[in-house]
């Protein structure tokens, strides 16, 4: 996932409260802050994302987002090198979204080592941004569903397909969510990367998005996955 998205997805964290807790007053409280411009505010987000609450449910989400949009606010006034906006997440407490979307799992090291030759290389730039050079799809979006770890697969198969072939092609997640589970994989409910290339290396490569688009969701369709499959795998045994 881009460096962007994941900032777009931060909210309160503990180290946040405690530099809020030390600013002045009228630092974290301008007139964009007043109860009514704050509930205008929050209205306006929620015609735009189509989110409709009642009763209890809609006061505790608008004290998540004020409490959000106060932390954004304050992150974008420091003038950094990236900004934060109240998207579709805004209402959600940290530990509510990482419950939902951050299915990512961390592999115990197997102890096996790698074989590494050092290189000189004469000059080396600052940095690379693979988005420039292409190698990088636009951003997905991977809804209710724990498929991070899926989407993170992809991206680095699509980046570097590209930069060996010189070919950007958007690749399924949906095919490592429903077909990627005789391991440690579990669709939307978290797994493990290393797993996934596993996957796509015994499979001799993976479907593009366009012949296997994604759901949101596991599916259980097996008669869709083999024809999918079966018509991938005559085009897709390799990428390049």
């Amino acid at each position: 996932m881009p460096i962007s998205s994941r900032m777009a997805f931060l909210t309160i964290s503990l180290w946040i409260v405690c530099m809020l807790s030390r600013a002045s007053p009228t630092q974290h409280k301008p007139a964009a802050y007043d109860p009514k411009l704050m509930r205008k505010r929050y209205e306006e987000w929620l015609d735009r994302h189509g989110r409709k609450y009642q009763g209890d449910e809609w006061v505790l989400r608008f004290g998540i987002y004020q409490s959000n949009v106060q932390f954004i606010d304050y992150i974008n006034a420091q003038n950094l090198t990236f900004k934060l906006t109240d998207n579709k997440y805004a209402d959600l407490t940290n530990a509510e979204f990482t419950s939902i979307y951050l299915g990512l799992r961390t592999a115990v090291c197997s102890g096996e080592g790698l074989n590494y030759t050092s290189q000189k290389f004469k000059a080396l730039p600052r940095s690379v941004d693979w988005r420039k050079k292409g190698a990088v799809t636009p951003i997905k979006d991977q809804g209710q569903c724990g498929s991070c770890w899926a989407f993170s697969t992809v991206a680095a198969v699509e980046g570097i397909n590209k930069i060996t072939t010189g070919r950007l092609v958007s690749l399924s997640e949906q095919e490592l969510v429903d077909c990627d589970v005789n391991g440690n994989n579990q669709g939307c409910h978290g797994g493990y990367m290393d797993k996934a290339f596993d996957f796509i290396k015994e499979n001799r490569g993976i479907a593009t998005e366009a012949e296997y688009p994604y759901r949101t969701e596991i599916r259980n369709d097996y008669a869709y996955k083999r024809l999918v499959l079966g018509y991938a795998n005559k085009r897709l045994h390799s990428l390049g």
